[in-house]
């Protein structure tokens, strides 16, 4: 059953049918992390060797941002990293925001590859696959922490990467809300909770948890001590019974 549509919802919200349009599929990402509509070329009309000075240029640029943040970034720092003229840069992108939304795209859809309860794998208890998805979302996070702050600050004035982080939330919530209907069904997650409300609060959870933590450093924890903890509240709140 499909989730009905939130009440004022802004005009850039996404639902489980155009958010693949937004975030791309892994097939396209790969190791270049490409979304088809953020550069010049979609990366599967390159040839290989223009594949490798692109991943080239988008490895270059998570350095240069992650150095001087967004605003401070110049193009001519980025092709100067990756070892490129200046001019090579816009035969991939059209500016230095269009590879800043597709480093986005890649942190994302690395932290929510994982960030379900799916049934996807039958030899794990859904208690299991919780675990699995915070420890990935955790993981992730401490990898890609300087690129999701400077994301945070981006969605204020640039409605295209708001709508690839509204894109890979609304796919974790629509995968969970899913997984716990599913639950649902055999018995293990009681039916009166909403799945919807329930999926929502619980990736607010454990993503604004993770980003005070991590990003802004609001105080130390122990990462297995807060994957157990995560879990244990994902669970209790679902009433989860094994």
């Amino acid at each position: 059953m499909a989730s009905q549509p939130e009440a004022g919802r802004s005009a850039h919200a996404y639902d489980s049918r155009d958010v693949s349009a937004v975030l791309g599929n892994s097939a396209v990402l790969g190791n270049s992390g490409a979304l088809g509509n953020s550069g010049n070329q979609s990366p599967v009309t390159l040839s290989p060797k223009a594949q490798r000075t692109r991943a080239r240029l988008i490895k270059a640029a998570r350095a240069v941002f992650e150095r001087d943040g967004f605003l401070g970034a110049r193009v001519a720092d980025i092709a100067a990293e990756a070892g490129v003229a200046h001019g090579t840069f816009y035969t991939y992108f059209d500016s230095k925001a269009a590879v800043f939304r597709v480093l986005v795209a890649e942190a994302l859809a690395m932290i929510y590859d994982t960030g379900s309860i799916s049934g996807d794998e039958p030899d794990l208890t859904a208690l299991q696959r919780i675990e699995r998805a915070n420890r990935q979302f955790i993981r992730v996070y401490r990898e890609y922490g300087t690129m999701l702050a400077l994301m945070e600050q981006a969605v204020t004035y640039d409605d295209e990467v708001r709508d690839i982080r509204l894109a890979a939330r609304h796919t974790s919530v629509e995968r969970v809300r899913r997984s716990i209907e599913r639950l649902q069904r055999d018995g293990s997650v009681p039916t009166e909770l909403d799945p919807l409300i329930a999926a929502c609060a619980l990736v607010s959870m454990v993503s604004n948890f993770v980003y005070f933590w991590l990003v802004l450093e609001e105080r130390a924890h122990d990462s297995e001590q807060a994957v157990r903890m995560l879990t244990r509240l994902w669970a209790s709140a679902l009433e989860l019974t094994p």
